[in-house]
């Protein structure tokens, strides 16, 4: 009886990150796929762009702390707020703005501590096939991540690159993975924290994903298909579905399983079509 509870009761995830209006990333990414899976969002942009930052040009704003709290507070005062189960973070722009989400999942998690909040810090990625990295945020952001929302977060998903510079450790195979995961769950100092890390295989032919909560450490990889250099989006959607298999009940090993599922499927509908964007419409019958 439980487990139908779950499932027939309304889940709704709360997104606090980027938006793009062309192509995927950020909340662009991360929403439909939520929906799909039968979640409620409710999304912040915590940035507006025309197009997400590989590209030669882009514009529009890079929104300030307070007019994010605005939004919460409006949330707050019509008991919105509080109906969320969970609070999905991605790239936040301003750095001031980490603070009033470490408050918001504070606020939550203290009416409801069932209250799930998955973190996803972007700041930076490989380049080169992975022999080299970038930090595109500002330098602050990988300090604000560690001392403001990773220590509230149920889930972090950093790609390799953000997890080296998050614990501080040359990553070059699984085992030295397994124990950078370590580390940073000993830095956040929550032991029960799950470490989803993406982008993870060590093979240039291949893809992967991680993932570490206390002694448990699994990964799976993929075939790499070719796409076009600016294809962006793919963490964004790893953090979505995984927070959302998470909240409807499975198990961390079956949410992983389905999640590299349903990327196998987008990238290789993507390859196929040579889109210059992810093929997410084209493939959303892989998102299950």
């Amino acid at each position: 009886m439980n487990r139908i509870m779950l499932y027939t009761e309304t889940l709704r995830v709360l997104s606090i990150q980027s938006h793009v209006v062309f192509g995927y990333a950020g909340n662009k990414a991360a929403v439909f796929p939520m929906q799909k899976l039968g979640i409620e969002v409710s999304p912040i942009y915590t940035v507006q762009l025309s197009n997400h930052t590989e590209y030669p040009c882009y514009k529009g704003s890079f929104f300030s702390a307070e007019d994010i709290q605005e939004v919460i507070s409006g949330l707050e005062e019509n008991n919105f707020l509080m109906k969320h189960n969970a609070v999905l973070s991605g790239y936040i722009g301003n750095p001031n703005l980490a603070e009033v989400i470490a408050n918001t999942v504070k606020k939550m998690k203290s009416v409801n501590d069932n209250t799930l909040y998955c973190c996803d810090p972007v700041f930076g990625d490989f380049y080169d096939y992975q022999e080299k990295g970038a930090i595109f945020a500002t330098a602050a952001h990988p300090k604000m991540f560690l001392e403001h929302l990773l220590p509230l977060a149920d889930i972090v998903t950093p790609n390799l690159f953000e997890l080296s510079i998050l614990t501080e450790q040359n990553i070059n195979n699984y085992e030295q993975l397994k124990n950078a995961c370590a580390v940073l769950v000993e830095k956040n100092n929550n032991p029960n924290q799950i470490i989803v890390t993406t982008s993870t295989s060590f093979d240039k032919s291949k893809t992967g994903i991680a993932v570490f909560h206390k002694d448990y450490f699994f990964y799976m990889e993929t075939p790499k298909y070719k796409v076009q250099s600016k294809v962006s989006g793919s963490g964004d959607i790893t953090a979505a579905m995984f927070l959302s298999y998470i909240l409807k009940g499975l198990d961390i090993k079956t949410s992983i399983e389905n999640v590299i599922k349903a990327l196998d499927g987008i990238f290789k509908t993507t390859s196929k079509l040579n889109t210059e964007e992810l093929a997410l419409i084209q493939a959303q019958d892989y998102i299950k």
